[in-house]
């Protein structure tokens, strides 16, 4: 046992002085290279500062993001529980849950229609904030459209009879 430890104590402290003797060797590049070339040093700092700034920038612009993006969703459902009332401006318990999925969906990756298909499906069509423009949901976007078309005719008529009876 003590042959192994005569032999490896010496070739350890040798190894250890050329580990010392590269690094010193290395180091005295790097100081001839830093002090030859100022303008590659100025560069190296640069590329630095502007890939920091580069990747400090989107974390601290994505918190307003997430909660704009939720305010922007939750204001197209509405409150099951209040009538009326969209989720962004409701203040029931119920609603700020729901503001609370919708800000975990949206961190897990979930798309705008992935949440609202979500909530339709737990409480129904209610939550949307105008009906599907499917089957008969489309009598709710066209019964406005024909009931100015109805009221511009009559308003026409009437225009018409009353310029008659005038002349």
């Amino acid at each position: 046992m003590k042959d192994i430890e005569s032999k490896t104590c010496p070739e350890r402290s040798r190894r250890i002085e050329n580990r010392k003797l590269v690094l010193s060797h290395a180091l005295s590049v790097v100081e001839g290279i830093v002090e030859g070339s100022k303008i590659l040093w100025i560069a190296l700092v640069s590329v630095i500062a502007a890939l920091a700034w580069l990747t400090a920038s989107p974390v601290a612009a994505q918190s307003p993001n997430i909660d704009d993006e939720v305010n922007r969703i939750a204001k197209t459902l509405y409150c099951p529980v209040c009538p009326n009332t969209p989720l962004d401006v409701c203040g029931t318990a119920a609603c700020l849950q729901w503001r609370a999925v919708i800000k975990d969906k949206l961190l897990k990756g979930e798309s705008e229609q992935q949440i609202r298909d979500y909530f339709v499906a737990q409480y129904g069509e209610v939550v949307l904030g105008a009906p599907p423009a499917q089957g008969f949901n489309w009598v709710a976007y066209l019964l406005p459209a024909a009931g100015i078309l109805l009221g511009a005719a009559i308003a026409w008529f009437t225009a018409r009879q009353w310029l008659v009876r005038a002349q």
